[in-house]
């Protein structure tokens, strides 16, 4: 049990960091990998996420699409994170809290966003 407390308090501790950053360097896929569980926010894309990211009809940002991830990626992870945390209205649509799963947890959507940006760095530029 105390092993489970230290590591709730942990990614309590870099969640927080992640969504108080200010202004954050350039994403690398290294530090992806190494802050966030990629594996974890891929099953949280397959389960919630790809109903809108992997459908070209939704309007959403998909899945691996450079082109269209790298403005928003360039505002910073932290913000992505919070905006798909809270929510988000903006002129290319609507992105609902937590990808309209309230049971997710903060970490669980960090993960998804931080796979959603892992695979859009890993897509070839053009």
């Amino acid at each position: 049990m105390p092993f489970r407390l230290a590591l709730a308090a942990s990614v309590g501790v870099a969640l927080s960091a992640l969504l108080a950053a200010e202004s954050e360097p350039p994403l690398r896929r290294e530090a992806l990998a190494k802050e966030h569980d990629l594996a974890a926010g891929e099953r949280v894309f397959t389960i919630v996420c790809a109903a809108c990211h992997a459908d070209e009809a939704s309007g959403a940002p998909l899945v691996g699409d450079r082109a269209a991830w790298v403005p928003r990626l360039e505002q910073g992870l932290g913000r992505l994170v919070r905006r798909a945390i809270e929510g988000y209205e903006g002129p290319a649509g609507e992105m609902p809290a937590r990808g309209g799963d309230d049971t997710l947890a903060d970490a669980a959507v960090a993960n998804a966003v931080a796979f959603l940006a892992d695979r859009a760095l890993a897509a070839p530029s053009g």
